[in-house]
């Protein structure tokens, strides 16, 4: 069994999943930070130069892998459940929390990460 944080950029996925492991004594995995180690660039530039489409195509591919984990709370990007099938693989293993913090709260706290790309449509 696993747990799958999810919600916008800035919703505290990451902090709350490295408490929630260490409290349950399980693993920790971020979906973003394994992106990034994967094509060593932060996501903000993975999206700059490759574009959200190819961005999604990897996320796809990372949340497939993890979702095959155990005894494990994952932190995915925001919009890695927005696919379907993201979200059945995941389900798969583990139970999906979806945080939920205030869009302009959100907005606020991210708005000079230069290692994230800013919330749009809000």
């Amino acid at each position: 069994m696993n747990i799958v944080l999810t919600g916008l950029r800035g919703s505290g996925k990451t902090e709350l999943g490295k408490i929630l492991a260490k409290s349950l004594k399980w693993k920790f995995v971020d979906t973003d930070k394994i992106i990034e180690k994967e094509e060593k660039k932060k996501i903000a530039k993975i999206v700059d130069l490759k574009g959200w489409e190819y961005f999604r195509a990897k996320e796809s591919k990372v949340a497939a892998k993890v979702a095959t984990l155990e005894n494990t709370v994952i932190a995915t990007g925001g919009g890695t459940i927005i696919d379907k099938e993201n979200e059945i693989e995941l389900k798969k293993g583990g139970k999906i929390i979806y945080l939920y913090r205030q869009p302009q709260d959100s907005i606020k706290f991210i708005e000079n990460d230069t290692n994230r790309p800013p919330l749009t449509n809000y």
